[in-house]
């Protein structure tokens, strides 16, 4: 087989980025449902959060759901909505701004402070 199947099988593709990128998202994801229980990524619109992966893709507002699909499929997702799902992980880490020095546990995943767009 050419292609890999596992994250650890790709591990010489992805190099440290990945593993780096889901570390932050995951600790800003514990540090926002520890301030307060009721935040968390399951409890985040499935609606914004496609709107939001939508235009990250540069997609026209208001595309069909099979382009919508057809996009997800080129960025091997099954379809608009496992990515949908995939994304919620990192939409808050996406969206954050962070003005001030990271916390403790951001800083020890090696997180930057710089604003995100």
């Amino acid at each position: 087989m050419v292609w890999p199947a596992t994250t650890a099988e790709a591990s010489d593709l992805l190099g440290a980025v990945a593993p780096a990128a889901e570390a932050v998202a995951y600790a800003l994801n514990r540090e926002i449902e520890a301030a307060d229980p009721r935040h968390t990524t399951a409890h985040l619109s499935a609606e914004r959060i496609a709107s939001h992966l939508a235009q990250r893709w540069g997609l026209p507002e208001g595309c069909s759901r099979a382009v919508l699909d057809a996009t997800a499929r080129d960025r091997a997702f099954r379809d608009f909505a496992s990515a949908v799902e995939v994304t919620r992980a990192f939409y808050l880490s996406a969206r954050a701004v962070v003005v001030t020095a990271p916390s403790a546990s951001l800083a020890a995943c090696g997180a930057r402070q710089s604003p995100r767009t």
